[in-house]
């Protein structure tokens, strides 16, 4: 059994190596270093579970502006976690430190973050045996953004809760210790009815012993309309979609398929993709989001082969490159 788990770790690392070289290299020929016979067949089938979608023939790009970030800001972003100490200047962001408690705040154009830390607390394995439940925590979360409007864009939209959890374990491996430390609670963003993508759109906040906010963090950049720029039709995504995946097979080619990958696409919508928000970004483009799951089916050197994974693969929908 551990051989088999072995084999289809080995064959999925194939399968990811195979998506890279994808995305990211198109030679003419390939070269095998070992004959056809050892390599396994490998093919996909794609099964839609929702119609195509319509897409506009142009979409508005954004443009990012450089954040808002001034002496008062950051007094208040301090007086409101009670830092009370020096804020320090570095070259990319503002520094805060009073004990185990830190702050970040980004200053470099094209970024968007605004973090506060109490490592005393964050990721504590201690259990908490007065944590709010889901609903307390998200009404925590919102008196908070309703009282502190200036680290609020007002338009934090909820995504889902999640307590940290942890266990301890003995010797022999029995569970001597479990329980809870802490609940996050994630807001998300959209730009009108759209959704926002990506790591540098969200803001996350988590609460701790004595219902006191542990952590606070905050993605997410001033835009302004840039251009309205054309985009590629559904069929043209669809046809990149595929790319990403190994050939699509042929009724001739699944008699003779090794290991068949089915792609089950369960969404498909148009989106603005961020990169996270300590990283520059100019532009906020839309883009096309794939997301179901594959399975890996069939048989390798005797062995069957079976595993399931989720995706999210993300197209860009505008035809022309931005500067």
């Amino acid at each position: 059994m551990k051989k088999l788990y072995i084999l289809i770790i080995i064959l999925l690392l194939i399968f990811l190596a195979f998506l890279i070289w994808k995305c990211w290299f198109q030679p003419t020929r390939i070269l095998l270093t070992q004959s056809e016979e050892e390599l396994p067949r490998t093919y996909s089938v794609f099964d839609f579970k929702i119609p195509p979608i319509t897409v506009p023939e142009s979409m508005l790009v954004y443009q990012t502006l450089p954040p808002a970030i001034d002496t008062s800001f950051i007094n208040k972003f301090s007086e409101t976690f009670k830092l009370n100490s020096e804020i320090i200047e570095m070259d990319k962001y503002f520094f805060v430190k009073n004990g185990d408690k830190e702050a970040e705040i980004y200053k470099e154009p094209g970024t968007g973050l605004v973090k506060y830390t109490d490592f005393s607390q964050i990721g504590l394995e201690k259990n908490i045996s007065n944590l709010p439940t889901p609903e307390e925590a998200l009404n925590i979360c919102q008196k908070f953004l309703t009282e502190n409007e200036f680290i609020s864009t007002g338009e934090e939209l909820f995504s889902g809760s999640q307590y940290f959890e942890f266990a301890h374990f003995d010797n022999s491996g029995r569970e001597i210790e479990k329980g809870k430390s802490s609940i996050s609670v994630g807001f998300k963003y959209t730009i009108g009815d759209i959704p926002v993508e990506g790591p540098g759109a969200k803001t996350t906040i988590t609460i701790g012993e004595n219902r006191q906010i542990i952590e606070y963090i905050k993605m997410w950049r001033e835009i302004e309309p840039y251009q309205t720029m054309k985009t590629i039709d559904y069929r043209t995504a669809l046809i990149e979609f595929k790319s990403f995946w190994p050939p699509e097979a042929s009724s001739r080619q699944m008699e003779q398929v090794s290991l068949l990958t089915n792609v089950i696409i369960e969404d498909i919508y148009l989106a603005y993709l961020t990169r996270t928000g300590s990283i520059p970004q100019k532009y906020l483009e839309p883009v096309f989001v794939f997301k179901g799951y594959f399975l890996i089916e069939g048989e390798h050197q005797e062995r069957k082969i079976k595993s399931t994974e989720p995706f999210k693969y993300i197209v860009r929908a505008i035809k022309e490159p931005l500067d």
